[in-house]
């Protein structure tokens, strides 16, 4: 009994582990979660480090040589995904050595990045200069773009039987639906 509770242990530990979304490279060189407002008041600090930020995206823009994706930072769950928007610190900006097409990476779009610090950078919002932090991006994770579902509730009703057999389903004859108005006639003379 004791080696079943802790091979289920185990598989549980392995597979809440294999649940993220970046390598387990960048995970290990990743320091403990560190806040964006920690980043952007001691950036020289974490020049080098290695962290994993995320957050849904508003811009991207493509240089000569790299990318910069403006990134609207919000804190990740367990498997590294972001949470809502409204739980934002600020913005940060991934850069991304490359082309990134900006028709996939969308604004609204939520992303997750993995890479060390490259330090401070100004970002300007309608002419209002927006000190933040730039990570270089070794891993970009961009999660799929979640359906949002209109629920309705539905209560069965309480007198329904699977087994009952209905002889006028689905209403032959003279038995039609009863909720559809009946058709118009023509009459001839």
């Amino acid at each position: 009994m004791k080696t079943v509770s802790w091979f289920f242990a185990f598989m549980a530990v392995f597979i809440l582990a294999s649940c993220s979304a970046m390598s387990p490279k960048i995970r290990r060189e990743a320091e403990t979660p560190v806040s964006l407002e920690v980043l952007r008041k001691n950036a020289e600090e974490y020049v080098g480090r290695t962290v994993i930020l995320g957050g849904h995206i508003l811009e991207v823009r493509n240089l000569v040589d790299k990318t910069h994706i403006i990134v609207l930072q919000t804190p990740l769950d367990f498997q590294h995904r972001p949470k809502r928007k409204d739980q934002s610190e600020g913005r940060f900006v991934a850069v991304y050595d490359g082309f990134l097409d900006p028709e996939i990476y969308q604004k609204d779009r939520m992303i997750t990045v993995g890479g060390p610090v490259l330090g401070r950078e100004t970002v300007v919002i309608d002419g209002y200069s927006y000190p933040t932090v730039a990570v270089k991006s070794e891993e970009i994770h961009l999660w799929e773009k979640e359906l949002r579902r209109q629920t309705i509730p539905f209560f069965p009703d309480p007198y329904y039987d699977p087994f009952y057999y209905d002889p006028f389903y689905p209403w032959p004859g003279p038995y039609r639906y009863p909720y559809l108005p009946p058709r118009p006639r023509l009459r001839h003379r």
